[in-house]
């Protein structure tokens, strides 16, 4: 077996231990977890790089417009320390933040890996508290600086609407052909 086969394989066991709890659900058998939430979708991805380890990508995914690929709307890479704190955006030249879990033999990865999904689930549980008012207004704000940056009428970007019973698993997997979410 494959360094980024069995990285892959550890990933899904320990996100299913840290994340599926959370409601999170593994897109196929792809790296990404997601939750949908009607008009916004929670992102994780452990990234794969040339490497057989892996980068935390965590945020949240508006689906107010129809998009045939994954997004990370509010949030991007994490970025962590070995003492469990994380940010999108550290200081520059500030050590001691890290921002890939490097594979370099199973039992090291093993080891490893469960502090990373804790970070994640500590993450995703931050934005399940997120005020949904409070999200809608940054998106508000954002479609009105977008209109008048782009000079466009409003009907052409238009509010989030919520989408009962919306299915993102149509979304397409890194490298698929185009799909859209389907409406439930």
């Amino acid at each position: 077996m494959s360094d980024h086969t069995t990285s892959t394989r550890l990933i899904a066991s320990a996100a299913r231990e840290g994340l599926a709890p959370l409601g999170l659900r593994r897109l196929g058998r792809s790296r990404r977890w997601y939750d949908d939430r009607g008009w916004w979708v929670i992102h994780v991805e452990f990234q794969s790089s040339r490497s057989a380890g892996t980068y935390l990508n965590i945020g949240a995914m508006w689906l107010w417009v129809d998009k045939n690929f994954w997004t990370f709307d509010e949030g991007d890479r994490l970025y962590w320390r070995d003492d469990g704190s994380f940010t999108y955006d550290p200081q520059y030249g500030e050590s001691g933040w890290l921002q890939f879990l490097d594979f370099l033999r199973v039992e090291q990865f093993s080891r490893d890996l469960p502090s990373l999904v804790q970070i994640a689930a500590r993450r995703v549980t931050e934005l399940l508290a997120s005020d949904p008012d409070a999200l809608q207004e940054r998106i508000l704000a954002t479609i009105h600086a977008t209109r008048q940056r782009l000079k466009l009428p409003p009907s052409v970007i238009t509010a989030p609407t919520a989408r009962p019973g919306a299915d993102v698993r149509g979304l397409p997997s890194p490298g698929a052909a185009r799909c859209r979410p389907s409406s439930g």
